[in-house]
């Protein structure tokens, strides 16, 4: 073999060897590797599916013609639990649409073209799409089993998770045989657990939901809330205070109106000194995004408890002491499936506006 045939082979395999790493970007997520995303089951269920990727578990909620919902939860793997608390770190954050000028779409283009050849080969767009997309899989399958359904379109519904974004749920949807759809009527770029958890205990809704203009008036009338939301589980504690009084009102809730902290679930009690140590950070982070956010605004006036840790008692106490002083309205009786029922509720009514969902019209705009 000669030397310039020794060479182009060298140089085949190493331009080979450098597209394999281009690919893959980041490790692998366990059980990620070469699998070719699933066809959705069904074209168009017309059902209304809603998920929620909760801080270490997932629920579903189904929600029938009469009112009534099929409801249910799924663990997270160890993995996911990692992921997510990754991604509510500052330091996890990157470029993603929407962007704010041609100049970040531009910086963005490699990550858009790795994630697109990375599908086209059956892998996820993503390490963090592969786990989403994997949890995702799981519960559609515990839906399908439990309700005797195809479950085909799908809205979720996530946590405000600072380096989550709207391609992230919409390839891991995709990449789990699932169709993301977008809320009719809803102009967030994604469905935040804070709305959805809102709908999910009765409020923000109109009666006359089938008459666009009838609803559009009961809107105008309803209250005003200043909204604080916790979700309290094994694995994390998060708040946002958002003024609030329709669930189709659009989302205020900036950086610095909600915080979310993977080391406070209740399972990190045995991390620190002795109990009272750990029951003390708790009411302190519940205070902080109150003392920081309102900024002159009124205290909270209602209560949205969600999560799989909110019936523990030192829990509630601690709340007690660190919000509830003015007596606010508190909801609480339905903490693990609120945020899925919610959204659910939300896509039923919006199908009534509408007659297909389509993309919210201004997605992004963060005020």
């Amino acid at each position: 073999m000669n030397t310039a045939s020794r060479a182009t082979i060298i140089a085949t395999l190493l331009l080979f060897t450098f597209l394999v790493f281009w690919l893959a970007g980041d490790p692998l997520c366990t059980g990620c590797i070469s699998r070719v995303p699933q066809t959705p089951p069904v074209e168009d269920s017309g059902l209304n599916v809603a998920i929620n990727l909760a801080s270490s578990y997932g629920t579903y909620a189904l929600r029938s013609p009469d009112g009534t919902y099929h409801v249910g939860r799924t663990n997270g793997s160890e993995e996911y639990i990692q992921m997510m608390s990754k991604l509510s770190r500052a330091s996890s954050q990157h470029l993603a649409p929407p962007y704010r000028d041609m100049g970040e779409s531009f910086l963005d283009h490699p990550r858009k073209l790795r994630r697109e050849a990375r599908k086209k080969i059956g892998l996820p767009a993503s390490r963090d799409v592969g786990i989403l997309g994997d949890q995702l899989r799981e519960i559609a399958k515990d839906l399908q089993s439990e309700a005797h359904i195809r479950v085909g379109e799908v809205v979720v519904t996530v946590p405000h998770l600072l380096a989550l974004y709207q391609d992230d749920i919409e390839d891991a949807c995709e990449y789990a045989g699932l169709e993301y759809v977008h809320l009719p009527h809803y102009y967030d770029p994604l469905v935040w657990e804070t709305m959805a958890a809102f709908a999910g205990y009765g409020l923000g809704l109109c009666n006359h939901y089938k008459k666009l203009e009838r609803c559009w008036e009961e809107e105008k009338n309803m209250t005003t809330w200043n909204l604080l939301t916790v979700h309290y589980s094994q694995h994390a504690l998060t708040t946002a205070l958002t003024p609030q009084h329709s669930a189709y009102g659009g989302l205020f809730e900036p950086p610095y109106r909600h915080a979310e902290n993977f080391s406070l679930g209740l399972s990190a009690k045995d991390d620190f000194r002795d109990p009272e140590a750990y029951w003390k950070a708790v009411r302190r982070e519940l205070r902080e995004v109150v003392e920081f956010a309102h900024m002159g605004f009124d205290e909270p006036d209602l209560v949205v408890l969600t999560g799989d840790s909110i019936d523990t008692e030192e829990f509630m106490v601690s709340l007690k002491d660190a919000v509830l002083s003015r007596n606010p309205t508190v909801h609480s009786n339905d903490g693990l499936f609120a945020v899925a029922k919610g959204a659910a509720e939300m896509l039923m009514r919006g199908r009534n506006y509408f007659p297909k969902p389509s993309p919210p019209l201004l997605a992004g705009v963060d005020l």
